[in-house]
């Protein structure tokens, strides 16, 4: 049975991209073999260096943003992908998604800082493994940025871009693609990121201890119909110990209670751009500590759901917070009375 249900199993981003023909790109090109191309780049001589070079940078140590995350992610988005009930994606669309995906975390490299930004140097020096159009990679660079980060203190990154555009002869969607990327990316923070080693051996710089600890924690993230679910497992020992987190130190249930509220306001975020094609309306969490043998029932088992809840609250800015273009014609406003009355009619 079990390897029935592998062989039904749903296909992933990767393997329908690979079915695509060059008739579906633009300019009948092959992006197929371009993205391989780039992939295999990347992989063999950059994604490598990108934990290395952000600690040689920033000191500490960041989890793992080598290949194994990147392809964490691509199996991520392919799992959100999975819960619509038709194909959502162009093959258009899952090139420059995936392309997104292989250089959204490489701008590591120069430090954590606004990372985000920094693939558009990765893309310029690799030239032509990108194509020579122009259009193509700004779009591929912005869906990419837009996983993280900051524009004049404001997170809304994906709201600026593009609900729908024409690139190249094709209708592509670069906030769908952005939300999906930045959503995938959020889900793929589990244990295939930590350093097993470097824990055990207690070499790890105390700043990034937690960071680790958390990630190895998290053993399993699957998505499915309408629900997120995260499964965390600790030893008793892991969790009476305070663990280094930046300049501080916190308990590792505390970590992880932070980090899933943060992944909640996450999800509603990217739903905002994903619905209705794809709908992920909870996070189910479960938590398991252990003693130290493997026949006993966990010590202690904590289980909840984070979903929207209760009445929304109207900002504290109130309705002008909400929509900044009112601003003009609020009463008071600057030229006082002016876009009021040009509004009612009246002269200014």
């Amino acid at each position: 049975m079990a390897i029935s249900a592998t062989l039904n199993a749903p296909q992933s981003l990767l393997q329908r991209f690979h079915a695509c023909s060059p008739e579906e790109f633009p300019g009948g090109m092959d992006y197929v073999s371009r993205f391989n191309g780039i992939a295999s780049y990347l992989a063999e001589n950059v994604h490598p260096s990108v934990t290395i070079s952000a600690s040689l940078v920033d000191g500490g140590f960041l989890t793992d943003h080598g290949p194994q995350h990147v392809r964490t992610v691509i199996d991520k988005a392919s799992e959100l992908l999975n819960t619509a009930s038709d194909s959502v994606l162009t093959c258009y669309e899952a090139y420059l998604l995936l392309a997104a995906i292989h250089v959204h975390d490489v701008g590591n490299m120069s430090g954590r800082d606004e990372h985000e930004l920094g693939s558009a140097d990765i893309m310029s020096r690799l030239g032509a493994l990108f194509g020579s159009d122009d259009v193509e990679k700004r779009t591929i660079f912005k869906i990419a940025q837009a996983h993280g980060g900051r524009i004049g203190g404001d997170r809304d990154k994906i709201s600026r871009l593009q609900e729908s555009e024409h690139l190249l002869g094709q209708t592509v969607r670069p906030r769908f693609l952005a939300a999906l990327l930045r959503l995938a990316d959020e889900f793929a923070d589990d244990r295939t990121r930590a350093q097993r080693l470097l824990i055990d051996s207690g070499v790890l710089p105390r700043e990034s201890e937690v960071f680790h600890k958390y990630a190895y924690a998290l053993h399993s993230v699957v998505v499915a119909g309408n629900t997120a679910r995260l499964s965390f497992e600790m030893t008793r020992a892991d969790a009476a110990s305070l663990y280094g987190k930046r300049d501080g130190e916190v308990y590792l249930l505390d970590e992880i209670y932070e980090r899933v509220i943060k992944m909640h306001a996450e999800r509603m975020y990217c739903m905002r751009f994903l619905r209705p094609a794809i709908s992920i309306d909870r996070l189910d969490i479960s938590i398991r500590v252990y003693g130290p043998g493997y026949a006993d029932d966990p010590l202690a088992a904590i289980d909840f759901r984070l979903e929207e809840a209760g009445y929304p609250l109207m900002p504290e800015g109130g309705i002008l917070a909400l929509c900044p273009q009112l601003t003009n014609h609020a009463c008071g406003s600057p030229p006082t009375g002016t876009s009021l009355n040009i509004f009612l009619g009246g002269s200014a």
